[in-house]
């Protein structure tokens, strides 16, 4: 049976975020329905079969990275199955992406497993993902289903016993770290080394082939080995967590996505660059669906789609008009783009979904429409049933992220009447200003950084979802109400744990490869 998640409901309106801007209000009366309607979705959920799920996540794209916000970008698929399925308007990541991806696998707070730090896993240090907690493919085995990493890590792997299959997946195929050459394959920091894996060996069969054809052929690959056996009949549900490398930089993708029509008609030479990357990626998830519906398994899948952060200006990413960008608190660093797809589990489809979510709400959700159950000490909820009522998510507080050390952290709080976010931002400051709004589109008039940058800033989100108005003068009494809060919570916060860089990781000593048994 799913987990249920009672609503957080104020006896006199319910405010649900739309979109970008503004509010809208339930009355009173239609709450009754509401609970009606999540009990009705129950006794639903217990008659399906469960879904094969794919998990796209792409590496540092823009809020404003996608054709249905930026009409220069070539994303017709991804269009396509945002305009079919569940926008998720309101779904929030970590600054960077080691956060994310913990958040993502665990169900916790970064700041609680002593991941929270806006200095990412390095290639020669042994830290890793927490032996101890169980994760997502963990728990989508017990359900049954076989499950495959294809992509990104980044979650450790000095020792074996914290690569992908020995922490829940059957298979992996794909990087240990943060940043590779799309091509070459090969970290691009410091000593470089080869840097792509089948399982639990270098697959150097791979270099020299563009890292997302890989990642899609390995993905189709995995569909038709699990799900077109014998008579095409289905054994057992599938779970692919498919992390791509792009849009990461370097910014790299085949000319034919930027000499031809997809993306050259943008004049930003970064941005063109970007956007044939972008336009690669997209055409991996038209492959992706195309095996799926030459299988027959169109109606059998669920499928979600998002960013792991914000995306990085520098490298012609736009998270435009959102403040910020990768590496920051604001939500231009954290709001992402993001969907889930799959008519017959979201049979309401197609519509936005404005209920708050945050990355560590993947992992019991996707378990929830499988049809299972997790650990009630997450900080995750699970909003499947709201999701496919489109209801209320139940999310009243999300913490963006909590890291004393770095001097940067953000929270958030919404009730029936007020909706506020507190940043607390040194880091920022420490570069000579706060974070401000950067990849505008043609014709935006370009906005000034934003100096001095104070210590703590308070948001009104409800009225200026872009952050341009700190109201900490407005707003002392909600200014100290977040504050104490934020003290409060910086009492559970794990201290990062020391990691030193060890000789014996260089690739030079395992044969020109980064790989495990170092540590």
């Amino acid at each position: 049976m799913l987990q249920k998640v009672p609503l957080s409901i104020n006896r006199e309106r319910l405010w649900l975020v739309d979109a970008v801007m503004g509010y809208r209000v339930i009355s009173p009366a239609s709450l009754l329905l509401t609970s009606l309607v999540l009990a009705h979705g129950v006794t639903q959920a217990m008659t399906q079969k469960a879904p094969n799920v794919i998990m796209f996540l792409v590496d540092d794209m823009g809020f404003n990275d996608v054709s249905w916000r930026d009409e220069r970008m070539h994303t017709p698929n991804l269009q396509r199955l945002r305009d079919d399925g569940v926008e998720l308007n309101q779904l929030y990541m970590l600054p960077k992406c080691t956060a994310s991806r913990a958040a993502i696998m665990t169900g916790r707070y970064p700041y609680k497993t002593g991941l929270q730090s806006n200095q990412v896993f390095r290639h020669c240090k042994n830290n890793t993902l927490p032996l101890h907690l169980k994760t997502l493919p963990q728990y989508m085995k017990d359900l049954g289903y076989s499950t495959h990493a294809v992509g990104k890590w980044h979650l450790g792997f000095c020792n074996l016993s914290a690569t992908p299959t020995h922490r829940g997946f059957d298979s992996f195929y794909g990087s240990y770290m943060g940043s590779i050459d799309n091509y070459k394959l090969e970290f691009t920091k410091g000593e470089g080394g080869y840097d792509f894996h089948f399982n639990e060996v270098p697959h150097w069969a791979s270099k020299g082939h563009y890292s997302t054809d890989l990642l899609t052929q390995r993905t189709q690959s995995i569909l038709k080995e699990e799900l077109s056996g014998g008579g095409g009949e289905k054994t057992s549900p599938v779970f692919i967590y498919l992390a791509y490398t792009a849009v990461h930089d370097p910014i790299q993708s085949p000319s034919r996505y930027i000499k031809h029509t997809k993306c050259s008609h943008i004049k930003d030479p970064y941005r063109r660059k970007y956007c044939g990357m972008v336009a690669a990626v997209d055409e991996s998830v038209g492959n992706i669906t195309s095996t799926i519906n030459a299988l027959g398994l169109e109606d059998e899948f669920l499928l979600l789609f998002a960013s792991d952060n914000g995306g990085a200006w520098a490298h012609g990413a736009s998270n435009w008009p959102l403040r910020g960008h990768k590496g920051t608190v604001f939500e231009g660093g954290t709001r992402v783009a993001a969907f889930i797809h799959g008519k017959k589990f979201l049979p309401r489809s197609p519509y936005a979904y404005n209920g708050l979510l945050h990355g560590v709400d993947i992992i019991p959700t996707l378990v929830g429409a499988a049809g299972g159950t997790v650990r009630d000490d997450m900080d995750g909820l699970n909003a499947w049933q709201q999701l496919q009522q489109n209801v209320s998510s139940g999310r009243t507080e999300i913490v963006y992220n909590l890291d004393t050390e770095g001097e940067m952290g953000a929270i958030r709080h919404m009730n029936a009447t007020s909706d506020f976010k507190l940043v607390y931002d040194k880091y920022e400051k420490l570069d000579g200003g706060c974070a401000g709004w950067q990849g505008e589109p043609p014709g935006a008039p370009k906005r000034p950084a934003i100096v001095p940058c104070p210590d703590y800033m308070l948001f009104d989100l409800s009225v200026d979802p872009q952050e341009n108005d700190d109201v900490s003068n407005k707003f002392p009494a909600v200014l100290k109400q977040l504050t104490d809060r934020y003290s409060q919570l910086k009492k559970e916060e794990v201290k990062k744990p020391y990691y030193q860089c060890m000789k014996m990781s260089k690739p030079h000593i395992t044969g020109g490869a980064w790989t495990h048994g170092w540590c």
